[in-house]
């Protein structure tokens, strides 16, 4: 099944670029051509709205667009309806929750299931040769209906309207049915009412169906073929999620797009959601139900926003699906091969929209490696730590060994590479591209050694964070015989899960500062403060740290000023101490501070059973050395300084890679 659609692709891309060039009529006339037998019905659809300039170009939107659409064959419905009804017993035994049981039972009820159906025997099936005149007829009809009656679209532009509120699929999919109709039945009105926030009766809608939950990856494979399969069993990935939010807000006029993120750059794997599309501005959510669906606006913003939740998001592109075909980059040119471009870049129905989420850099790189014969691309990659590979994100074409990748997430670590026969070839070193749009190559000295020590591999956890949520930095100092206190800021809860520099406009002296927090817990990694030296922050050495702890904990309190991210302390207040929980930070003298650096503790702690390795890139990982972890951190001494480093445990674990 899996080759034969490989050939059906290529197939299509072949027809595709036939027609990169060509005016809209020539591009339909191709349309019908590849309908075969079905052309008629195309053709009744245009020759049904010869009356109706508007409708008959939105149909035309869709005919022209048509080719290389597909979906599951409906026969095999009838032969996964009772997988769907045995996957649906499973839940009810588990009253809808998804303990481990469950996860093993329906990954074991599909295994034996997929065996009997042999999918391979039903391809999917183009849409241009199988829908049908009146089929489409409807869902254009319906379409314009739903869109004119929404208040918060109806005066959208037309192009507007093809993209995101006319499809009938978003995703190449679920069967072709009536779930438009189906939608609209159900909740036609609810966007009627101009003077309701679109994002709260959005949310009043999604409630309905919050019983609808990610399937953990479990039984992921097993084909859902429509919307009606989709809300019988309940559970799917965000993948689908996605395709059954965008046909529910089409289907009542809310313009609607698929978005995604084909791999994180501060974390493995990648992410898909949806967005609506209102006054011209990309508003995305969550494509499950959740109780804060709208702070990813600037969760994905690559900006400083944390949430206690999920932690920091870096996002290098985001791509938004289409079902209008894109022809750019290595797919457009006849010169290049297929197998030597990535799978993102062979797919037509995508477009970059990472300038609707972020501040982005067009980023110019020389490549220091020899060029493979024949090869016109270079890609930018990021790094994938669960699978240590590194993961193409975009493309540039090269003239004379430079590149120019356009619109670049920043805040990220990228590897220039070429792509051959689908393997990942550096073509340059990797190089930090900060938030200030300032690139920075990574490169090994070897000549001067350094020490590393961490006390986790898994950085992005948010694990004690939120135990400073509401703590309190108070300045004191002496005015005449009496202490005075001066509250200088209160941690919120965007706090950072890694690093927080705070700045402070005083020019009170102080020579204590202390740290007032909300509850017993202690989580510090560390803690470093600044005066200003020649208009310049100057860190302050040999801080004194007290607190009202345990004897055994007081000689480990140190940690939290020794200069070192990967110690710190965890601990808590000793249970005498009184409501005020201090810890207070002796500076020696009086002196102006800054600004404070603070960076939390995780609370993953170092397994003292567990050996792990470093390696350092150099166009490969090149293993440097193995220590045992003390329970606390690992300490990695004398390795290259200046390099990209990956850290990785002798346990199944997503690997930590930093720089």
């Amino acid at each position: 099944m899996k080759y034969s659609l490989f050939l059906q692709t290529i197939l299509i891309l072949s027809f595709f670029l036939t027609a990169c060039t060509s005016p809209d009529d020539l591009r339909l006339e191709q349309a019908l051509a590849f309908a075969g037998n079905n052309r008629g019905e195309l053709e009744k659809v245009l020759s049904y709205y010869a009356g109706d300039s508007l409708k008959q170009a939105a149909a035309r939107f869709l005919i022209m667009n048509m080719t290389g659409h597909t979906g599951y064959d409906p026969s095999i419905i009838p032969l996964l309806q009772p997988v769907y009804q045995k996957h649906v017993a499973i839940s009810q035994k588990y009253d809808w929750k998804r303990p481990n049981d469950w996860r093993k039972e329906i990954n074991e009820l599909w295994n034996e299931e997929r065996v009997k159906i042999n999918l391979y025997k039903y391809p999917n099936i183009q849409d241009a040769q199988t829908v049908k005149a009146d089929w489409l007829i409807k869902e254009i009809n319906l379409a314009f209906k739903a869109w004119k009656e929404n208040v918060y679209t109806k005066n959208a532009p037309f192009e507007e309207f093809c993209k995101y509120i006319l499809p009938y699929r978003f995703s190449d999919k679920f069967c072709l049915d009536n779930n438009r109709k189906t939608f609209y039945d159900r909740h036609h009105g609810i966007f009627d009412d101009v003077s309701k926030d679109f994002r709260e009766v959005t949310d009043s809608l999604h409630f309905l169906y919050s019983d609808i939950m990610n399937s953990a990856g479990y039984a992921a494979s097993m084909p859902i073929c429509n919307i009606a399969g989709y809300e019988q069993i309940k559970r799917g990935i965000c993948d689908m999620q996605t395709q059954f939010n965008a046909h529910l807000m089409s289907a009542l006029g809310m313009a609607v797009a698929i978005d995604f993120v084909p791999m994180w750059g501060n974390r493995s794997e990648g992410h898909s959601w949806n967005a609506l599309i209102v006054d011209g501005k990309t508003h995305p959510f969550e494509p499950f139900w959740d109780e804060d669906r709208w702070k990813y606006d600037k969760l994905y913003s690559n900006s400083d926003f944390i949430d206690l939740k999920a932690s920091k998001f870096r996002l290098p592109k985001v791509f938004r699906k289409s079902y209008e075909y894109y022809l750019t980059g290595p797919m457009a040119d006849k010169n290049e091969k297929p197998n030597n471009i990535p799978n993102l870049f062979k797919n037509p129905w995508i477009r970059d929209v990472s300038t609707e989420y972020f501040q982005t850099s067009d980023v110019t790189i020389d490549l220091s490696e020899n060029i493979p014969e024949n090869t016109c691309y270079c890609y930018l990659c990021v790094y994938n730590a669960l699978k240590m590979t590194w993961h193409p994100v975009q493309w540039g074409k090269i003239n004379k060994k430079k590149v120019i990748f356009k619109n670049m997430g920043r805040g990220i670590v990228y590897l220039p590479a070429f792509y051959q026969n689908g393997e990942v070839i550096p073509a340059a070193p990797p190089f930090i591209l900060d938030k200030n749009d300032k690139c920075k190559q990574v490169t090994p000295n070897r000549h001067e050694k350094e020490e590393i020590t961490v006390n986790t591999i898994t950085p992005l956890s948010t694990g004690l964070t939120h135990t400073l949520v509401g703590a309190h930095w108070i300045g004191c100092y002496i005015s005449g015989s009496e202490e005075r206190k001066d509250t200088l800021c209160t941690l919120t809860d965007s706090i950072d899960s890694y690093c927080n520099y705070i700045t402070f406009d005083t020019s009170r002296k102080y020579q204590k500062i202390c740290l007032a927090l909300p509850q017993k817990t202690i989580a510090l990694s560390e803690i470093t403060f600044y005066e200003k030296n020649e208009n310049r922050p100057e860190e302050i050495p040999d801080i004194r740290v007290t607190a009202n702890v345990s004897k055994d904990s007081v000689k480990e309190l140190y940690k939290i000023v020794d200069g070192l991210s990967g110690t710190g302390f965890l601990g808590s207040f000793d249970k005498d101490t009184p409501k005020e929980k201090i810890l207070t930070f002796d500076l020696g003298k009086e002196t102006e501070i800054t600004a404070i650096s603070i960076i939390p503790k995780s609370g993953i702690q170092v397994d003292n059973r567990t050996n792990y390795t470093l390696y350092y890139w150099d166009n490969k990982w090149i293993e440097e050395k193995t220590v045992k972890g003390n329970g606390e951190n690992i300490t990695f001494k004398n390795i290259p300084s200046e390099a990209l480093y990956l850290i990785k445990s002798d346990k199944p674990a997503d690997p930590y890679f930093t720089e």
